[in-house]
C-alpha cells in the first residue's frame, strides 16, 4: 500500500488496482494535482480502509482480488454514506455496467484511461458528495427546507425572473447530474457491446426508473407552481420533460 499526502487536497482518494503500474503512476498524477491519495492492491484491503478512514473518492478497477463478484463496490454501496466511485475497466462488459448503474457509480471509464477524463470525474464526484455532506450535517437540511420554501413563496421581494432562474437552477442540479451519470455509462456499454444494447434501454434500469420518477416529480412541482412564476422558460421546460417521459 502507497500513501501520497498533499498538504492543501483537493479531496481524498483511495484508488484500488491490482495492476501495479497503473495503481502506482495515477496515484502520482492524482497527488501532483493535488489530491490525498491512498493506492491498495486488491478490494479486501479497499473495503478495510473505507471501513475506517475518511475518503471522498473510491476510484476502483473491476477485475482483482477481493472483487471477483463486484463485492467492493457493493459493500461501498451497502454503507449508505454516499461514497462516489469511478469504475475503471480494462474488460468493459454489459453486465458489469448495469451493476453499477444499479450502484450509482459516478462514471465507468474503460482503459487505458486519459487521465484529463479521470481528473474532471473526480472534481465532479467530490464536488458532488461534499455538497451532499453539507447539505446533510446537522442543522443544514432545515435551513435548506427553509430557502426553498422562502424562494416558492409568492411574496419573495425578488424580481420574477431572478426567482424563476433560482428555482429553475435547483430543479435541474440533481436531474442534470444523473442525465451525466447515464450518459456516460451508456456510452461505455454501446461500446463494449453495442450490437446488443441502446442507450435508451438505460431508462428501464434501477437508476434510469429513479431518474424517470425524479422527472415526473419536477414536473409536477412547476404545474403546481406556474402561477406564481409565470415563467416561459419553466413552462417550455416542462413540455420538454413530459415529451421525455412520453417518448421512453
Amino acid at each position: 500500500m502507497t500513501t501520497l499526502l498533499h498538504g492543501d487536497s483537493r479531496g481524498r482518494i483511495l484508488l484500488a488496482d491490482d495492476e501495479e503500474t497503473f495503481r502506482l503512476s495515477t496515484a502520482d498524477l492524482l497527488q501532483r494535482e493535488g489530491f490525498q491519495c491512498d493506492a491498495v492492491p486488491d478490494g479486501g484491503e479497499a473495503l478495510a480502509r473505507v471501513s475506517t478512514e475518511r475518503y471522498d473518492l473510491l476510484v476502483s478497477d473491476i477485475k482483482m482480488k477481493g472483487n471477483e463478484d463486484l463485492q467492493l463496490l457493493k459493500g461501498v454501496a451497502e454503507r449508505g454514506d454516499g461514497l462516489p466511485i469511478i469504475v475503471v475497466t480494462a474488460y468493459p462488459s454489459v453486465p458489469s455496467t448495469i451493476t453499477c448503474i444499479d450502484l450509482a457509480v459516478s462514471a465507468y471509464l474503460v482503459k487505458p484511461v486519459e487521465f484529463s477524463a479521470l481528473l474532471a470525474k473526480a472534481d465532479a464526484a467530490i464536488a458532488r458528495f461534499r455538497s451532499d455532506s453539507e447539505y446533510h450535517a446537522p442543522g443544514m437540511g432545515e435551513a435548506a427546507g427553509t430557502a426553498l420554501e422562502a424562494l416558492c413563496s409568492p411574496t419573495l421581494p425578488t424580481t420574477p425572473a431572478t426567482s424563476a432562474q433560482a428555482f429553475l437552477d435547483m430543479t435541474l442540479q440533481n436531474i442534470a447530474g444523473s442525465l451525466r451519470d447515464i450518459d456516460q455509462l451508456g456510452r461505455a456499454l454501446t461500446r463494449c457491446e453495442a450490437a446488443q444494447a441502446h442507450p435508451c434501454q438505460l431508462l428501464n434500469c434501477p437508476r434510469g426508473l429513479q431518474l424517470r420518477e425524479a422527472v415526473r416529480e419536477t414536473i409536477k412541482v412547476l404545474e403546481d407552481t406556474k402561477s406564481s412564476f409565470r415563467s416561459k422558460a419553466l413552462g417550455t421546460l416542462r413540455r420538454q420533460l413530459q415529451v421525455m417521459l412520453d417518448v421512453n
